[in-house]
């Protein structure tokens, strides 16, 4: 009955989730008619080390979301599934983002972001809508974005 006991005590306190992670300023770029694709920013804080792995959207937004960020390549670099930037910056897809303990992780235009793919129509200013951010070790966070032209 004491081993019992101790592991109802201990087995909430082992299980990571979404509680504790904190995020702010949560917007997406407004969009002309003609982009089939949109960028979503934001600053997220995990009080442990977890990892952003992907997110998801309801398809009256986009078809669906993808991590990227840009970086710098020398001129004539070609990646198999980037956005040539010019100036020698490419826009790529990627796997993860780390999200080191305590520490702030900044997503904003020209570095780290999300992206809505395939969009449904184009993301006009105020309109808002929900992303679920989705975590290596933890459950899954629903944040909403708000479109605006510039960061909060």
């Amino acid at each position: 009955m004491a081993l019992l006991a101790a592991l109802i005590l201990v087995i909430p306190a082992c299980g990571d989730d979404a509680e504790g992670i904190t995020v702010e300023g949560a917007w997406a770029r407004n969009s002309p008619l003609t982009t089939g694709a949109g960028a979503g920013y934001l600053k997220i804080t995990s009080p442990l080390a977890d990892t952003l792995v992907g997110i998801t959207l309801d398809a009256t937004v986009a078809e669906m979301g993808e991590l990227h960020d840009v970086v710098e390549v020398s001129t004539g670099t070609t990646i198999p599934g980037s956005m040539d930037l010019g100036t020698g910056m490419m826009m790529i897809p990627i796997d993860a983002i780390p999200l080191p303990a305590g520490e702030q992780v900044v997503l904003e235009p020209g570095h780290l972001h999300l992206m809505f793919v395939g969009l449904a129509g184009p993301l006009e200013i105020g309109q808002k809508f929900d992303v679920t951010l989705q975590f290596e070790t933890g459950d899954d966070l629903v944040v909403e974005f708000e479109v605006r032209e510039e960061a909060p």
